[in-house]
């Protein structure tokens, strides 16, 4: 089941740290468990390949703007098929739920040298290991 307020939130927890990428000019690249389908009819999931700056950035933003309510998978599966291709210096994980999976792909990243940080947009429901950097949302006593 898909939950419309944490879609929104993950959209803006990814536009806010994009936008964050701009003063500096520091390089990203944007993937996303969302299936993007092309005039003519082909179908990949989101990746945006490497690059930089306020143009960069409004297009990924009008991308994000163009995003129904659908997964294109399990995350799970996403971050088995994608997860090794996955080979930036930091990566930022938004996402509404923690598992023992995600903790793991946090820990195998670090083994190789690549940190990853995930962005909560819903509280957690167990404790989060101290080895695994998590931010979590600001209660607010909105989104339940």
């Amino acid at each position: 089941v898909i939950n419309e307020p944490r879609v929104e939130s993950a959209i803006r927890v990814a536009a806010t740290l994009m936008e964050e990428t701009i003063e500096s000019s520091i390089p990203f690249s944007f993937m996303a468990n969302y299936i993007e389908k092309s005039g003519d009819g082909d179908e990949e999931f989101v990746n945006s390949g490497e690059n930089w700056g306020q143009n960069f950035v409004l297009d990924q933003f009008r991308r994000m703007a163009k995003f129904e309510l659908e997964s294109g998978m399990k995350f799970r599966n996403y971050l088995e098929e994608f997860g090794p291709k996955m080979n930036s210096t930091d990566i930022a994980i938004v996402t509404a739920y923690l598992d023992d999976f995600i903790y793991d792909f946090v820990r195998r990243k670090a083994a190789e040298d690549i940190n990853v940080t995930v962005y909560m947009v819903s509280p957690p429901n167990d404790e989060i290991p101290s080895d695994v950097e998590v931010y979590l949302p600001i209660q607010t006593g909105g989104d339940k």
